[in-house]
């Protein structure tokens, strides 16, 4: 968990950065309405996937969590005493 916390955290690097910087200064240099349809199309479609990509994401990340915490439950639960013995004495459950 972590490492998923540090991804988040963590800035991005120079170079995209950089990349931003530069189709931003495109952007503001436009002047026309219709230049900006396909930069605002594309836009909305990786926000889009995104969305969709973390969302799926966050749902493995909590089954996991769960199956994990079920494990954990049932590794810490021990048997009646009276099984324990009979499988000491006699070999069986």
């Amino acid at each position: 968990m972590k490492d998923i916390m540090k991804v988040l955290t963590t800035g991005v690097s120079l170079e995209q950065e950089f990349e931003v910087k530069k189709s931003i200064t495109a952007i503001k240099k436009l002047t026309n309405i219709e230049d900006l349809k396909p930069y605002t199309i594309h836009l909305l479609k990786t926000n889009s996937n995104q969305a969709n990509f973390i969302a799926s994401a966050l749902e493995i990340i909590c089954q996991q969590q769960e199956q994990i915490f079920n494990l954990k439950e049932k590794s810490n639960k021990k048997a009646p005493l009276m099984k324990r013995l009979k499988y000491i004495l006699f070999g069986k459950d």
